[in-house]
């Protein structure tokens, strides 16, 4: 079950940053909904995975997505 967990933390990670990706290319209703989906995923790091070596990373993203939008 640890390395499942490992995995979904990981996963998660790598998803906010793939959704980052898309920020740039976006604007209006579309920006604003890749950034809460970015979110939504380094959340799950933080509030599931709190220990892993990654959360860190994952709430710094958080914070800087929330400074684009509230």
């Amino acid at each position: 079950a640890t390395e499942v967990k490992n995995w979904q933390c990981k996963s998660a990670f790598e998803a906010g940053r793939c959704t980052e990706v898309l920020i740039d290319n976006l604007s209006g209703t579309q920006k604003a909904k890749a950034i809460q989906v970015a979110k939504k995923f380094y959340q799950i790091v933080v509030d599931d995975h709190p220990a892993h070596e990654i959360a860190p990373q994952a709430q710094t993203r958080l914070t800087e997505l929330k400074r684009l939008a509230p």
